[in-house]
């Protein structure tokens, strides 16, 4: 999953301000979705690092996503965290990132990289036990 453990890297690099960065994460993420189904060019280009109902559509079945905000002792945010968890079973990690997207969007990758590992279906983009 070189292709998976690339997009992570660039989501945890990126200046959410950089939509040509941002633009390059989201055409990654399409070819991870899309290649694996054998679907190429199925839809247009989508905002997964900035489109909460985007990142609606390719959450794993199964898994959890709960968001946190990360704060320090002053009670400033300073990012946003988001594990995945399947069926209580805590599956990624997180480190602070700048928006809840992009929070969001790391931990999908591991729940798809998890299910493919595991050889789980997944079927046009959209994933099942």
């Amino acid at each position: 999953m070189e292709q998976g453990k690339k997009i992570l890297e660039l989501i945890e690099n990126v200046d959410p301000k950089d939509t040509d960065a941002l633009d390059e994460i989201d055409m990654e993420m399409h070819k991870l979705l899309y290649s694996w189904s054998g679907i190429r060019g199925k839809r247009p280009h989508i905002k997964y690092t900035r489109s909460r109902d985007a990142l609606k559509e390719v959450r794993p079945e199964g898994f959890e996503f709960p968001k946190d905000v990360l704060t320090n002792v002053a009670g400033f945010i300073f990012g946003y965290g988001c594990p995945a968890f399947n069926n209580g079973k805590f599956l990624a990690y997180y480190k602070p990132l700048p928006t809840e997207e992009l929070a969001e969007l790391h931990a999908i990758i591991q729940a798809i990289m998890w299910e493919r590992d595991n050889n789980k279906h997944i079927d046009n983009g959209t994933h099942s036990q």
